[in-house]
């Protein structure tokens, strides 16, 4: 069965009508133009997950340049796994890692999760 890209998003609401709203330093610190989050103001946006680290990223309606793509796993990437795949060719898609992990936990034990050295993917982010 054939979807759209669209079907895969989610919503924000950000609801300040009856709130102080966020200070215009706040706003900034955390990549939201301030007169979307200030007092007296509703803002509601699509969303996507990434599905190569799961982080949701909200949708910039303004936003001109084309939004990352895995055509390997066929979904919607943020801008960091974008880079990487750029990078590196490998499709990361979580749903994989997940099943090596549940594999490599079956053959070794919990331990082997907590290892960087055999599970590097969650010590990448943040770095």
């Amino acid at each position: 069965m054939r979807r759209s890209k669209r079907s895969l998003e989610g919503e924000i609401l950000i609801d300040h009508r009856s709130g102080p709203g966020l200070p215009e330093e706040v706003a900034r610190f955390i990549g939201v133009d301030p007169k979307y989050v200030r007092a007296g103001t509703t803002y509601e946006s699509a969303t996507n997950t990434c599905a190569h680290c799961q982080a949701t990223v909200v949708i910039n309606p303004e936003r001109t340049r084309e939004r990352g793509w895995c055509p390997k796993c066929d979904k919607y990437l943020c801008d960091e796994c974008t880079f990487r795949l750029a990078r590196t060719l490998e499709c990361r898609n979580i749903e994989r890692v997940f099943d090596a992990l549940d594999d490599l936990i079956a053959k070794h034990g919990d331990g082997v999760v907590e290892n960087p050295l055999i599970n590097p993917f969650l010590f990448q982010r943040g770095k």
